[in-house]
């Protein structure tokens, strides 16, 4: 027969064995980064490099993993977006005259801070996000660690290039004529 005493003390008679049995299911090496020289080729093959790979926490935004890439000639950017249509876009290019600042346009707006020689922008529609999320983005932008290139960029193929490997073939494009696609509902209106 079990004693109101007894009840009490048997979950903790199991607790040593449940700690026991939870230890050893992270695998080694978890969230350790990949080496070096493999970030740099994956930004090489984005046609970036670390050295303009910057990220930032803003609450409530989270990378979109699809929106990064090159931005000018050998930048970065990413779109962050809070899942309910408001975004930015934080990019990092080389400096070319530019100032920081807020700048308001008549459709969207930017904040700008100079880091040495690169230029970091936040950028967005006036309607999808406000200056303070902007500010926010570009006073805590900060070139991505090992960790932080890992998770923002892109995997490399087994050509070296990034994004989803081998051309897609589409069928809808015609073999002559001036490029555009074959219309599927009315084949007669194609011009191919």
């Amino acid at each position: 027969m079990t004693t109101p005493r007894t009840r009490r003390t048997a979950p903790l008679l199991l607790l040593p064995v449940l700690l026991v049995a939870a230890c050893g299911t992270e695998r080694a090496g978890a969230g350790a980064a990949p080496p070096r020289a493999e970030l740099e080729a994956r930004a090489r093959a984005a046609q970036t490099s670390v050295d303009f790979v910057y990220v930032t926490e803003v609450t409530g935004f989270t990378v979109a993993k699809q929106s990064v890439g090159v931005v000018g000639d050998d930048g970065y950017g990413a779109v962050h977006t809070d899942g309910s249509g408001r975004m930015f876009q934080l990019s990092v290019e080389r400096k070319r005259g530019q100032k920081g600042g807020y700048r308001k346009g008549a459709t969207d707006h930017r904040f700008v801070r100079i880091d040495g020689e690169r230029v970091i922008t936040a950028s967005g529609e006036l309607s999808a996000v406000d200056e303070q999320t902007l500010r926010d983005a570009v006073d805590g932008a900060h070139r991505a660690n090992d960790r932080e290139l890992d998770e923002v960029l892109p995997e490399a193929t087994a050509s070296g290039a990034t994004g989803g490997g081998a051309d897609v073939e589409r069928g809808d494009l015609p073999a002559d004529g001036d490029g555009a696609p074959v219309d599927p509902v009315d084949p007669e209106s194609a011009s191919g």
